[in-house]
């Protein structure tokens, strides 16, 4: 059929536009295939990816455990070798579950092992990053883990015993069964029950109670120790001054103070106390419930 003239020759290809084409078409790098295929839960673009570059097996594996997905955690270990030895406990715990801990720990992982001194997570166990699950504590007791490694032994300050971490977060049934495992008590296991007591919401409230009980009436813990024979930050004394500065800590307060708390005890620097906190801290009701407990005993 005759050509239009109006509409002229047909235009020659364009070299350049091929180009242009051609570079709209070029396949992801390796590491966007990685993180398309633990999204899509796919090991083939996984292992496409893998094929264009083995280096990236340690980025593949932290990839799959951050989203917690087992069955690509599970073909990584076993089917691509990745290495077991770059995952931390802080990477473990980003998404955990039973599931996953059960296929790292099947591949070798230490349960024991703590993290790095630096960056987030610094020093802590798997143990101390999941305090607040009963179940996967519990988990973690039946397959091996220490409940103290002696680390704690060598700075509690730095590394605080695991009964700080459970009264601050745990169940009570938690705090139990590590007792069972001879748990050792912090220095500030209480202090640390107090705070979290006064500080929680009012759906945890309960089982915080009732851990500050045990640790009173059973476990007979000394509500007038001080947390630290020296002087160091962010130690503000006795448990009932951990209370006092939450809000909403009033009924802690009282609590300590039915129990023998003196309110009048300092801090290590000798500068605060109980009343001096809940006062800086705004804590309008416990400051009048701290008042009417010294009337009359400012000289005593």
């Amino acid at each position: 059929m005759p050509t239009d003239p109006a509409s002229g020759p047909a235009a020659p290809s364009n070299p350049s536009g091929e180009a242009r084409d051609h570079q709209v078409t070029k396949s992801p790098s390796p590491r966007r295939l990685i993180t398309d295929g633990i999204r899509n839960q796919s090991t083939a673009e996984i292992s496409r990816a893998l094929e264009l570059d083995r280096s990236l097996l340690p980025f593949a594996l932290s990839s799959a455990i951050s989203k917690g997905s087992v069955p690509l955690i599970a073909y990584l270990l076993t089917t691509e070798n990745a290495p077991i030895n770059t995952l931390t406990p802080l990477n473990i715990t980003t998404e955990p579950s039973i599931e996953l801990l059960d296929v790292v720990v099947s591949a070798g992982w230490d349960l024991n092992q703590r993290s790095p001194d630096k960056g987030a997570g610094k020093g802590q166990r798997l143990l101390d990053l999941v305090a607040w699950d009963e179940g996967l504590v519990k988990w973690c007791l039946e397959h091996g883990a220490q409940v103290s490694d002696g680390v704690e032994d060598e700075d509690t300050l730095k590394y605080p015993p695991f009964s700080e971490k459970v009264a601050a977060s745990g169940t009570l049934s938690t705090f139990k069964r590590l007792r069972a495992n001879n748990a050792r008590m912090g220095r500030r296991t209480l202090h640390w029950a107090a705070e979290s007591a006064a500080t929680c919401d009012a759906a945890d409230k309960p089982e915080r109670m009732a851990i500050l009980r045990f640790l009173v009436e059973e476990e007979r813990l000394d509500v007038n120790r001080i947390d630290t024979d020296g002087q160091l930050p962010n130690h503000w004394g006795t448990p009932i001054a951990y209370a006092a500065k939450g809000k909403g800590g009033e009924d802690v307060v009282r609590y300590l103070l039915a129990m023998g708390a003196d309110p009048r005890a300092k801090d290590c620097w000798g500068n605060h106390d109980a009343l001096s906190l809940a006062e800086f801290y705004g804590n309008e009701d416990v400051v009048r419930v701290l008042r009417e407990s010294t009337k009359g005993k400012e000289g005593g």
